[in-house]
This record gives C-alpha cells, structure tokens and sequence, in this order.
C-alpha cells in the first residue's frame, strides 16, 4: 500500500507544488480566504465520491468514505489552517507574493495543498480501505481561532471523530525529518493590557501630577521578578511586553499609558498564579506612586497537548515511512502557540512538525519572517506522512 501511495503522490506533485506556488502568490488574511475556498472546493469537486461543505464563512470540510467492508467503522479527521499572515514578502522567486503587505509566511499553503493531496490519494483508494476521513480545512489560525467554530458547528460529530493528526512546517527541522513531542507541544498565550492611570501637569512642574509614564516603567520592570522570582524555572513561563503608548505632548506630564503584552505558559494553574502576581504588582505599584492601574486580560489559545496513544502511532508510521533516525523526540515544548490546541481538547490528537529546510538551496529562515520558504521535497513527505496515518489508523495496521 505504501508504494502505491507514493506512486500515487508522485503522479500529482508537480500538480500540488503549482497549488503551492498559486497560494503562495495569491495570499489571504484570516477570515477573508474566500478565493483560497474556491480553489479547495474546485479542487475537490473534481474528485467522485468526496462531500464537499462551506463552514466557518471561509473555511471547508471535505468527507471521504472508504468502500471496503470492514468493522469496526473508524472516523478519523487531518487539520490544515489556510490563512496567510500581514508580512511583506520579500522573496526573489517566481512565485512570490503578489499581495502587497500580504504572505504565506507561516506556510498555511504548504499545509493546504498537502491535505489536498491527502484527499486525491484517499479518493484514489477508496476501494482499499474502511472508515471515514474528514478534512479540516480550516481559517483563522493566525487571529480569531478557526478551530473553535469549525467544533462548533458539529464537525467532530456525526460521525464522531476519534482522532485527530495535524502537522505544522518547520524550517529549522531539515527536510525528510519530522519532530514530535507527547504532551504539551505549544503554549497557551493570553494577550494583556494594563492601563496606567496617572495626573497631568506642566513638565515643569512634575510635582502637582501623577507621571504615568514613570510609573508604567516601573510596572515593567516590576512584572520581570514573576519569572524569575515567583514560579520556578521548570514551570516554563514567557511573559513579554511589546509596546507602550501614552502621552500627548512632550512638555507635559502623561496621564495615561497602555502596555501591552503576551502571556505563554503550559499549566492552568501556573497561568493563574502569574495572572494574579501580574494583577498585584501593577496595581500595588501604581497606588505607591497615587496612580491607578487596570490589567485586561484576553484569553488566546489553550495548551496544544500531544496524547500519548497518537503519538505512538505517528512514530510507528514514520518509521517506516521516513526511518526511525528521521523521527525524533522534540525535548521541550515551544513557546509559540496554535488553535489545533482545541482539537486536542476534544478528542485524542497528535500535532507534529514537519521538516522543510534545505541550507544548500538557502532555505531556513524561520517562520513569520519575510524570507520564509520550504523545500518542496516536504509537500511530497507530507502527503504520504498524512495518507499512511489515515490508513494505519482505519486499518489498524
């Protein structure tokens, strides 16, 4: 079966790397992929025996059956986010972007076309295998979260999905290597502000104010000792900050400024404790100045956590797809963060990282930056990786 796969991908690649190339020019903000959903759905329309339906405004789930008797029925579901990211790309290449302001700089193009090519080898086998497959095709990674809404509109029921695998770009993995992690993956990230209240007056005469630039600073500075004093090195906390807006006028006291930052953390009770610490330090240090301060918090994504079941079953197939020395363990979670986190919420998952550096051919600039590509070599690995999970998991094999 894996050499029928692998023919199957071969005979389409230059078809899916010329999807790749068309994304790649042609780039689409979360929740506005709406020419990105037309491409998917002239895609699989072609395909007999593929259900094909809109959701989440811009977003599309394709459904294929197996026709081979077997029992039990498994439902399995693979996930690729579509969106693109506001980065100009800055690439000198035939397929770089043609969307000012606008790039694939995350590889949401990559994933696509790979889960596109998933679908085309599933609609070729259909006689070969039991079950059911559902794609996530899915928008809004990168801002609103995507996932949630495509949940719940009902996606993981009828029939209910028991497993969900995703796979997200890497280019600081080489191409033909995957990495995989049980447990936490990413990080759970909550967008903060804090709004300083202070007193204006005359800059030259400070003492008849409340100096709310001053006092931010101190906020700032304050809010370093959580991480390195109030939780424990083990407990993997990023708190950042970046940006600070306040003030009118240069000779004049600032009687209000907003800091703005982001909170990652791996365990709900720690994310509590540094909430609540960042709450007390700011408000405490703004009442010793007579200033006020208000911290909102907005809730991003949770923890994207690996289960251990899922796992195994990834490094089973990728061992024999791509050789045990190409699999391996990623040692500590990353910072960054993704709403395939509330899949795995949901239902048993597996979210591994897919390598597509190539340092000969120049290509290993890291993620969200202006110079980001892939080996194409990767959308090949891709879709066997993906189709052998699918089959393996229905089939039991």
């Amino acid at each position: 079966m894996e050499n029928k796969i692998k023919e199957i991908v071969n005979q389409n690649f230059e078809e899916l790397v010329a999807l790749r190339e068309h994304l790649h020019r042609n780039p689409e903000l979360s929740n506005q992929e709406y020419k990105t959903q037309q491409l998917i759905i002239d895609f699989l329309s072609k395909l007999t025996g593929v259900e094909v339906h809109k959701t989440a405004e811009t977003g599309v789930v394709a459904i294929i059956k197996g026709k081979k008797e077997f029992y039990p029925n498994p439902v399995i579901a693979l996930r690729a986010d579509i969106d693109a990211l506001a980065i100009q790309d800055e690439k000198t290449c035939g397929y770089q972007s043609l969307v000012k302001g606008v790039m694939h700089a995350c590889g949401h193009d990559v994933h696509t076309v790979i889960l596109l090519g998933v679908a085309k080898v599933l609609n070729t086998i259909q006689n070969d295998f039991s079950g059911t497959v559902k794609l996530f095709f899915q928008p809004a990674e990168e801002t609103t979260g995507g996932a949630l809404r495509m949940i719940q509109a009902g996606w993981l029921d009828n029939p209910k999905v028991e497993a969900v695998f995703g796979l997200h770009v890497d280019p600081s993995i080489p191409v033909g290597s995957i990495n995989y992690r049980q447990g936490p993956l990413f990080a759970s990230s909550d967008l903060l502000k804090i709004f300083v209240k202070g007193k204006a007056s005359h800059a030259g005469y400070p003492e008849e104010g409340v100096d709310a630039i001053v006092v931010a600073s101190e906020i700032v500075l304050g809010l370093q000792t959580i991480v390195s004093r109030k939780v424990s090195f083990s407990d993997e906390v990023v708190l950042s900050f970046g940006k600070i807006t306040g003030g009118e006028v240069i000779n004049a006291l600032a009687k209000e400024v907003i800091i703005e930052g982001t909170l990652r953390t791996f365990d709900s009770s720690i994310r509590e404790k540094v909430l609540s610490e960042i709450n007390h330090i700011a408000s405490h240090i703004a009442s010793a100045h007579h200033a006020e301060a208000k911290v909102e918090v907005t809730q991003g994504y949770p923890v994207l956590s690996n289960d251990k079941a899922m796992v195994d079953h990834l490094i089973k197939v990728g061992n024999r797809v791509l050789g045990d020395e190409k699999v391996l363990e990623r040692k500590k979670p990353s910072a960054g963060s993704d709403d395939f986190a509330y899949f795995s919420q949901m239902v048993s998952s597996c979210y591994y990282l897919l390598g597509v550096a190539n340092i000969e051919k120049g290509i290993n600039y890291p993620l969200h930056t202006p110079f980001f590509d892939v080996d194409p070599q990767a959308i090949y690995l891709g879709c066997i990786m993906q189709t052998m999970i699918t089959l393996s998991y229905l089939m039991k094999v």
